[in-house]
């Protein structure tokens, strides 16, 4: 289920026997995106997906107060901090801040200019934390 959706309607109508069942098909649940958020639950990239930046992940496993509970996915503290997903062949890094999410960052796999300028968009990131 979406995070960032709402139901509309949580059971059919006819889930309900003492009310009427309206003509045509039954009414069923139905998630709706809030209006400017886009869909926040994206799958984790694997192991796999993430070894070209094995290098930049152990830096960041160094720093103070950092954890990984599951690979590829790092906390500050106990709030999230960062964490990679993908989709149809593309991979991007969520960082979050205390006052809310930082715009996706790109990072097309091989790609070692990306991953320098990801190291230090995440450190700037660790810092106003």
């Amino acid at each position: 289920m979406l995070r960032s959706a709402r139901l509309c309607r949580s059971l059919p109508v006819a889930a309900f026997p003492a009310a009427p069942s309206p003509p045509g098909p039954p009414v069923t649940a139905t998630l709706v995106s809030r209006p400017g958020e886009e869909d926040r639950c994206m799958p984790y990239c694997s192991p796999e997906q993430l070894a070209d930046l094995g290098p930049l992940l152990d830096c960041l496993r160094r720093w103070p107060r950092i954890r990984e509970p599951r690979p590829g996915v790092f906390y500050l503290g106990d709030q999230p901090f960062c964490q990679f997903h993908s989709r149809n062949g593309q991979r991007w890094a969520d960082v979050k801040r205390r006052k809310g999410r930082l715009p996706p960052f790109v990072l097309p796999p091989g790609d070692q200019h990306s991953a320098r300028a990801f190291q230090i968009f995440l450190l700037q990131a660790y810092k106003l934390n």
